[in-house]
């Protein structure tokens, strides 16, 4: 669930574990497991060698490790509800690396020389982003981008849209 400044307060529900945090809010990433890999790559002013070797590495061996269109073969499967949100940053990151516009990152196209690098891993990305689910619970790579690039401007807004 992502609120915004000012939203009221969501129903508690003691029969459930609920994650209330504005869509960027680091606490909440942290929570979520997503932000150690992405988040030196993603916030840091320098980007170093290390951390984009790394990158690499684990790009090249997720897409070894997918079986199908979804990480575990045709059918969608709890390791892809728990993979995607570590993914869903990947064209920013990647932009970053290759030293691109933060002002014009955007999904991957057809014609992306990271889909003959990782044609299983970028194949995943389209399946999970058309998922309904996912598409109405992620930011685009558009709206990562610029919260990035605000944040490296020193204009850290959580509730951009």
């Amino acid at each position: 669930m992502h609120l915004k400044q000012g939203d009221p307060k969501p129903e508690f529900r003691s029969d459930r574990l609920t994650l209330i945090g504005y869509r960027f809010c680091p606490y909440v990433d942290r929570v979520k497991l997503i932000t150690g890999p992405t988040y030196m790559l993603l916030s840091s002013p320098q980007i170093s060698d290390g951390d984009v070797a790394h990158y690499w590495e684990a790009c090249s061996k997720l897409n070894d490790a997918i079986k199908g269109p979804y990480f575990a073969g045709h059918d969608l499967s709890l390791a892809d509800l728990l993979i995607f949100p570590h993914l869903q940053r990947f064209e920013t990151i990647v932009g970053r690396i290759n030293g691109k516009d933060l002002n014009n990152i955007g999904e991957l196209n057809g014609n992306d020389e990271l889909r003959a690098k990782w044609p299983k891993l970028t194949g995943y990305l389209d399946a999970m982003r058309k998922k309904s689910f996912v598409a109405e619970s992620v930011a685009s790579c558009q709206l990562i981008a610029r919260f990035v690039n605000n944040k490296h401007q020193g204009k850290d807004d959580p509730d951009i849209e």
